[in-house]
């Protein structure tokens, strides 16, 4: 079994979205055996990279839903975990939930983010399934006065 710590800083600007700032995401990657001969074996870098790569594909939505959050509530900050597994033989992201211990921003934030990140898929599958966590931790950054 192999394990992985990869830290990741997204940067986003735009009309609305300068109020916060993605800073960093973690993810914690194991890798479990392999049992069956079909589909790619990725080493735990690749692995972290893909899955990285496949979570980055959802930004937008992610900052969709922590804009909408930052209306109800302007001085939302914190921590968000995201826990999933990929599926070793479609490579469908499963088990995705957010982790309560481990996540300081609202619920509404958490759940929005959860929805957005449902229905991912590596485009190859791997011979072992992939456990990971990752964070986002949101910083808000007011305009200048």
């Amino acid at each position: 079994m192999k394990t992985a710590t990869h830290n990741h800083a997204v940067n986003t600007r735009g009309s609305r979205l300068d109020l916060f700032q993605v800073v960093a995401a973690a993810v914690f990657l194991t890798l479990v055996g392999a049992t069956g001969c079909g589909g790619i074996a990725r080493d735990t870098d690749t692995y972290r990279v893909d899955t990285g790569a496949l979570l980055d594909s959802r930004g937008d939505a992610l900052i969709a839903c922590y804009d909408h959050e930052l209306r109800l509530h302007p001085d939302m900050a914190g921590t968000l975990t995201l826990t999933f597994r990929v599926e070793k033989t479609t490579g469908e992201v499963i088990a995705l939930t957010w982790d309560r211990d481990y996540t300081t921003v609202s619920e509404g934030l958490a759940t929005c983010a959860v929805t957005a990140m449902a229905g991912l898929e590596l485009e190859a599958p791997d011979r072992r399934e992939g456990q990971a966590t990752w964070r986002y931790r949101f910083v808000n950054n007011p305009p200048p006065s």
